[in-house]
């Protein structure tokens, strides 16, 4: 199996509104703007390990998350399975393409579909989280440097980490049924 998931870091992640000074709690602090420089990063991975991460600062559609499939997904999911493989997404609207849907049907054994609005038990999303929280600890100054510490910190994640992901599907599935299909935090 072999998960994979887009999420986006952004520089000087702020979300602070408006303050007030303790000593006078009528004046208003200056406002700090959020910075609205991003990079959006698709990474994939399988009990066998990483497979890639890739970041781009443009918008995606079906074409442009296919092309991400083509150049980091296949080589590195070949070369650790050949023709035995599965592969997992969530239910996008560009996974879902037109476009998508044929090259899935052309270039990868199996696609496991999921339903609407199913609780995501991917932990893709945890391997996401894992990486915002080692990048924003870094404290980037800007926008290069935030996407070479992102590719630092996936070359850190130890396959410990990805065993323990990977084998924590049965119980995220099992909890998803003893809910009656309801979310579940992991």
């Amino acid at each position: 199996m072999v998960f994979s998931d887009e999420t986006y870091f952004q520089f000087f992640r702020n979300t602070v509104g408006v303050g007030r000074c303790t000593k006078n709690p009528q004046q208003e602090l200056k406002r700090i703007p959020k910075n609205k420089q991003k990079i959006i990063v698709w990474v994939a991975f399988s009990i066998k390990g990483q497979i890639s991460c890739y970041s781009f600062k443009r918008t995606m559609d079906g074409r442009y998350y296919v092309e991400i499939l083509e150049n980091y997904l296949l080589d590195g999911t070949r070369k650790q399975f050949e023709q035995r493989w599965s592969f997992q997404q969530d239910n996008d609207l560009k996974h879902k393409s037109r476009i998508g849907k044929q090259f899935l049907e052309q270039e990868v054994p199996e696609t496991i579909e999921r339903p609407s609005s199913s609780p995501d038990i991917n932990p893709i999303e945890n391997m996401c989280s894992i990486l915002e929280q080692r990048v924003e600890k870094r404290k980037s100054s800007n926008i290069d440097e935030l996407e070479r510490f992102l590719y630092e910190e996936w070359q850190k994640v130890d396959m410990a980490t990805i065993s323990n992901l990977v084998k924590s599907m049965k119980n995220r599935c099992l909890a998803v049924i003893d809910s009656n299909g309801e979310r579940r935090n992991y």
